[in-house]
Formats: structure tokens, sequence, C-alpha cells
């Protein structure tokens, strides 16, 4: 069996030695970031690892997919007591930023992690910084208005308008990821999602009462 030397070509994409699928030699390159791929190893070693880590990769996609219905829940509870919803996404961020500054000094000290340079700073993006100002538009859309339609039916609409324009995104390979084709097998994957939506919408719509629709926009007024 080949050995691979682990060396990367300037794309970052595939091996000098032996491996000419791109998609395989990314999925080799996750698991090099992750520590588990040495420098030396065979072909059986290498696609074994590429199947473990990739396990791993979308357990915790769909570990952190669940929790983003916790996070619904815990907005509206919020808004329940709070009333301001700009309140409560600036409570929502704030123990956020405690949170994850944690983390971070924990990191720094058990670990080694990365720091970027100033040079690395001069070139970002000017709006690179701004995701968790745009993700704070989901924030107020949990604490607004996900308590008329459910979390599932407000889950299913926020998937269906991520996947559509992350379809576009990787189209066109915007905003630093690679470019990747939309082909028919995922409109046809994006149809079946929409007609999910539609079916969950329409099975989450009850009937209001007239004092229910009163109260309700007397709070949105």
């Amino acid at each position: 069996m080949p050995l691979y030397n682990g060396t990367f070509d300037e794309s970052g994409y595939r091996y000098r030695r032996g491996i000419e699928d791109r998609r395989t030699a990314a999925a080799i390159q996750l698991c090099r970031c992750s520590g588990v791929v040495t420098q030396h190893l065979r072909s059986k070693d290498v696609l074994a690892m590429v199947a473990v880590t990739l396990g791993f990769v979308f357990l915790f996609i769909a570990i952190a997919g669940g929790l983003r219905s916790v996070e619904v829940g815990l907005q509206n509870t919020q808004k329940i007591y709070i009333h301001n919803p700009w309140l409560c996404a600036v409570i929502s961020y704030a123990v956020a930023l405690i949170g994850f500054s944690i983390f971070l000094a924990v990191a720094a000290v058990v670990s080694d992690p990365p720091w970027p340079t100033w040079a690395d700073v001069r070139n970002m993006p000017w709006w690179a910084p701004f995701g968790g100002l745009v993700g704070g538009v989901a924030v107020v859309g949990m604490i607004t208005v996900a308590r008329y339609v459910g979390i599932a039916t407000f889950n299913a609409v926020v998937i269906t308008s991520e996947m559509l324009v992350a379809l576009v995104m990787d189209d066109l390979g915007l905003m630093g990821f690679a470019a990747r084709e939309v082909t028919p097998l995922r409109l046809v994957a994006a149809g079946l999602i929409t007609g999910a939506v539609v079916l969950m919408a329409r099975s989450s719509t009850k009937p209001v009462s007239v004092p229910e629709r009163d109260a309700i926009l007397e709070e949105a007024l």
C-alpha cells in the first residue's frame, strides 16, 4: 500500500503523493487539524480516521442543531419575564461573552491556541466581525415571534432559509468557502425540505380566538 507523507500542495486540497480526490484530501486535512493523522499512514488507516473524524463532525452538528431548539425555548422564557426584546438580546449576548471568555482563558492555560498577528487583523475583511450581529437577527426572531408559530415551525423556516442562502453561497464560493456547484440533486433536496416546512407550518396552525388575536396585536403594537 502507498504511504502518504502528509504534505499538501499550495491549494491545501490534495496530497502531492497518491491522492487526487479533493474531497478526500480535504477530509484528511481535517483529520490533521484534529491531531489524528500522523506523518506516515497507510491508505486503510487514513480512510478509517477520515470516517471516524467525519462521524464526530456530523455528531457535533446534530447536537448543535438540537441545542438551537433549546435556545429558542430559553429566549422565549426570557422574553416572558424581561418583556423588552432588546434587553433580552443584550442579556443573551452578555452571557455568551462571559462564557466564551472563560473558554478562551481555559484554552490559553491548558493548550497553545493559535493567535492572530497584527498583519492577520489588518488583512481581515471589515465585515468579518459582524457575524454575531447578523446572528442576532435570529436571536431577536426567537425572542419576538417564535412563540406564535412554535419551535418546530420556527426552526423549520429558519433551516429552509439557511439552506437556500447556503446553496447560493456554496455555488459562488463566497466568504472564504470553496465553490460547490448547485447540482440537480441538491435542488431536489432543497425542494423536499421546503415542502416539509410547508407541511410543518400547516400542521402547526391553529385557529385564534378574537381575544387572543387582540392580545397579540396589542402586544405587537
